[in-house]
């Protein structure tokens, strides 16, 4: 991917530095060439000749003050670490725009890379979360009851997201002020603070990557840079990717409880609101189930009372069951209406 994009874009840089430092020596040519004019009349003139020689002596001064060193022509970008950057930062979806490609092959295997990149960082970053996810199980229940695994398990994941993203802000903030890189908000080194690489490192993890910092591509400590980069945002997506499945799990079971309370609830409620005037009650009816009574037969010369006694206790309801009943209810009459004898029971 890097040798590819490189391939594409490195003659194009070449070219561009190379226009630039030609035209950054004509114009110091042309600049050398109107100074020794301009000397050459004020010497000729009579007046004010002393005065306008000093001016012109402090405007080339100031001039050569403003021309800084001269171009060079060497790769800066895309480099194979420049190109390998940009490429990790396509596929993580970073995108920070420090630079870009220029070409059309450039632009199109960028396309490329992101229809493609993209998908295999998502299924890494998916197996790296299972198991980090893993090792935290492990850990939770090594250290905590099972009561206590879940707020344990919570704990150590924002933990880790927390030295993700504290470690990578020192790393991060020493790369930048050691490496020269001057883009975007940033007016000077000196100005780059701990809490601009805090703040670097979590728009990172994030994939937010606005750009207007960036660890050094090019130079002294590109290699350096560029692998603690990959390292460590890998790392910290990690991190954050299993802080947000965190998120969503405790939004699963706030959801869950709610849904098991609202159903406690309605479970309770003995009244159901129907169409129109009618309600639906759950009431208790004694049932009719004949239960044994557990005495001898009865013997004819009992007599006809004791038979009727016997038969009145075997027909006695045995428990209560509910059965439903239909309640009107408007304003003439808010009394129920019990259901005939022969209507079926529900339990």
């Amino acid at each position: 991917m890097a040798t590819v994009l490189s391939a594409f874009e490195a003659p194009t840089e070449l070219e561009s530095r190379r226009a630039h430092r030609d035209s950054y020596d004509a114009a110091v040519r042309d600049r050398s060439a109107h100074l020794h004019a301009l000397r050459a009349v004020l010497q000729a003139s009579t007046n004010g000749t002393a005065a306008a020689l000093t001016h012109l002596a402090a405007l080339e001064d100031a001039m050569d003050a403003l021309a800084g060193p001269r171009p060079t022509v060497a790769l800066d970008d895309w480099t194979f670490l420049g190109s390998l950057y940009f490429s990790y930062t396509i596929m993580s979806t970073l995108g920070y725009g420090t630079f870009c490609p220029v070409t059309s092959g450039g632009q199109c295997f960028t396309i490329v890379l992101g229809l493609i990149g993209i998908g295999g960082m998502g299924v890494t970053l998916v197996v790296v979360q299972h198991l980090i996810d893993e090792l935290l199980d492990v850990l939770t229940r090594s250290l905590q009851p099972a009561s206590k695994q879940r707020r344990a398990k919570a704990l150590l994941t924002i933990g880790l997201f927390l030295c993700a993203w504290i470690v990578g802000a020192l790393i991060f903030h020493h790369l930048i002020v050691h490496s020269g890189v001057n883009y975007g908000y940033v007016a000077a080194e000196s100005t780059i603070t701990y809490g601009h690489a805090l703040y670097y490192t979590a728009v990172s993890f994030m994939t937010v990557g606005l750009g207007d910092y960036s660890v050094p591509w090019y130079g002294a400590h590109a290699r350096t840079s560029v692998t603690f980069f990959v390292l460590f945002t890998f790392l910290g997506l990690s991190a954050f990717a299993e802080l947000v499945g965190l998120g969503v799990n405790a939004s699963a079971a706030v959801r869950d409880q709610t849904k098991e309370f609202a159903k406690e609830r309605i479970s309770r409620v003995s009244r159901v609101s129907l169409v129109g005037d009618v309600q639906l009650s759950v009431l208790p009816f004694k049932s009719k189930r004949r239960r044994s009574t557990g005495r001898a037969p009865l013997r004819e010369a009992d007599g006809a009372h004791e038979r009727h006694s016997a038969a009145a206790r075997e027909d006695e309801p045995d428990d209560t069951e509910p059965r439903l009943l239909l309640t009107c209810v408007n304003a003439a009459s808010t009394a129920p209406v019990a259901p005939p004898a022969d209507a079926p029971r529900h339990t």
